[in-house]
């Protein structure tokens, strides 16, 4: 009896393992899960920055349309001021720098300070966005203005022919300097060392237009009214400038920018009205616009993933500007392409490509 409920017991209490073929079935199915969840795990970064590039070209088609809309112009690719379609709709983007950028790559054009030159007394250049010291102890090293105060260049005997003001310092310049042949005497007092003001992104500079970026500072005439500029830094190295003349002579001053357009300054303007607003600087992008300009509402391509900031669907193949070249499919071997009727789609290179007949009237040169 005894015998019989220990052989109950054991026979009741043993458990069966997995076989072989079991495991060796399990483990196929988890191999083929992961076969299937890996790669898609992998791809989800891609995939979501793919979406973000989508969604960034179609902000810029919003933007396109509402510079074509407020300019009644079509001519995307050079501007007035500008030099680039992307620095024409920086302002109907809202400044948006990441618009600009697609998430899989960095920016492939940089933006630079513009250069002015100064077009009525001397024909001088001016750039006060980096404009050297080229006195002791300062020299090569800032700006003047950002060093000491102006009756320090003064009693150096050379002074610059420009001078930065925050915008409170640049109403007491105004309330308290005269205008004037050889009035530096009382006006250096009221040009101080430049600090930032209430608003850091908004200042003044004023001008004197005898002599280059220095001038000797006993020169007949001098007296920083003839014409100033005001500033609103937007984004980095972007920058919204108004043109403002003070000249008591009897011709006006005009301003030539280092891209070949002029702005002529109503005489004795003051700060009542001025020339402008005009916006400068070229936002970084990493995207292409189509040469041709496309109308709204149709097919053709206006943007897409691209290394240079124009397509050019007639460039050679062996030349620099050669689609080859410089289409960038950098979602998962496809780009964004971005229509005029502002639909997105992601194509692969050859889908697009001028150099076949069909998808070149098709695709990008307008009209047809």
């Amino acid at each position: 009896m005894i015998s019989r409920c220990r052989s109950a017991s054991t026979f009741g209490g043993a458990r069966r393992g997995f076989s072989l073929t079991e495991l060796l079935v399990v483990m196929g199915i988890i191999a083929l899960v992961l076969a299937i969840v890996v790669p898609t795990f992998s791809r989800s970064p891609a995939l979501a920055n793919r979406a973000v590039c989508a969604a960034n070209l179609r902000n810029l088609a919003v933007g396109f349309a509402t510079f074509q809309s407020e300019t009644m112009r079509g001519d995307w690719v050079q501007g007035e001021l500008g030099s680039s379609w992307a620095g024409l709709i920086y302002p109907y983007i809202s400044f948006s720098a990441q618009a600009l950028i697609c998430p899989e790559d960095e920016a492939t054009n940089t933006p630079s300070p513009p250069r002015f030159t100064e077009r009525y007394w001397s024909s001088q250049e001016w750039d006060f966005f980096s404009v050297d010291n080229s006195l002791p102890p300062f020299e090569g090293q800032v700006p003047p203005w950002n060093a000491a105060d102006y009756l320090h260049y003064w009693n150096s005997g050379q002074v610059p022919t420009m001078w930065k003001l925050n915008e409170e310092d640049y109403v007491t310049w105004m309330q308290n300097s005269h205008a004037g042949h050889n009035i530096m005497d009382h006006n250096k007092d009221w040009l101080p060392k430049y600090t930032p003001g209430a608003n850091p992104e908004r200042y003044w500079v004023v001008f004197e237009d005898q002599g280059d970026s220095w001038s000797s500072a006993d020169a007949f005439g001098h007296d920083y009214h003839d014409y100033s500029v005001h500033i609103v830094e937007r984004a980095p190295l972007t920058y919204e400038i108004t043109f403002y003349e003070f000249g008591s002579s009897d011709a006006n001053h005009g301003v030539m920018t280092d891209k070949g357009m002029e702005m002529w300054m109503e005489e004795g303007s003051g700060d009542k009205a001025g020339v402008g607003p005009f916006y400068f600087g070229d936002p970084p992008t990493n995207y292409g616009k189509n040469r041709y300009d496309p109308p709204r509402g149709g097919h053709h391509i206006l943007l897409l993933d691209y290394e240079r900031l124009v397509c050019d669907p007639d460039a050679e193949p062996d030349s620099e500007e050669a689609f080859e070249k410089n289409v960038a499919p950098r979602h998962l071997g496809k780009c964004n392409v971005l229509y005029a009727d502002q639909s997105v789609q992601v194509r692969f290179p050859e889908e697009i490509t001028p150099r076949d007949a069909t998808t070149y009237e098709l695709y990008w040169k307008y009209p047809p």
